[in-house]
């Protein structure tokens, strides 16, 4: 009888753990989310506090798509990304078609495109985006 209750509640525990674990991964979104499919001809960007824009092209602009993908984004958050501080880049993408999707990247905190709703970054993949600026310009 006691080993009958102690393996119910090791297999109630496993079920709790799996449940936990399906709701956590469901809150995590891939940065490809953020782009539309489509051939990206460039890509456009400027930091809010600043006038001057920057157009990538080739392995630069590739370089920032893979920047884009590869964020790991939290879609399930209680802040509000509206009353967010700090500088915001906007980064326009420009497609083959002629459509410009913007892709709004706020106080390394926040992004989203135009399109989607507000996702929330991980500063540590977030303040990458700021590092590969100063490389690419």
């Amino acid at each position: 009888m006691k080993k009958r209750i102690v393996s119910v509640l090791l297999i109630a525990m496993l079920i709790c753990v799996c449940v936990v674990c399906i709701y956590v991964f469901s809150l995590h979104v891939d940065g490809s989310v953020l782009i539309p499919e489509g051939e990206i001809t460039e890509i456009r960007v400027r930091l809010s506090l600043e006038e001057e824009e920057y157009t990538f092209t080739g392995d630069s602009a590739k370089k920032i798509i893979d920047y884009l993908s590869d964020l790991s984004l939290i879609s399930d958050f209680e802040e509000d990304p509206e009353k967010s501080n700090g500088a915001a880049w906007f980064i326009t993408l420009v497609y083959e078609d002629g459509r410009e999707i913007c892709i709004y990247h706020i106080g390394n905190k926040f992004i989203r495109n135009g399109e989607s709703d507000w996702y929330k970054m991980y500063y540590r993949q977030a303040e990458k985006f700021d590092k590969l600026m100063d490389e690419l310009k």
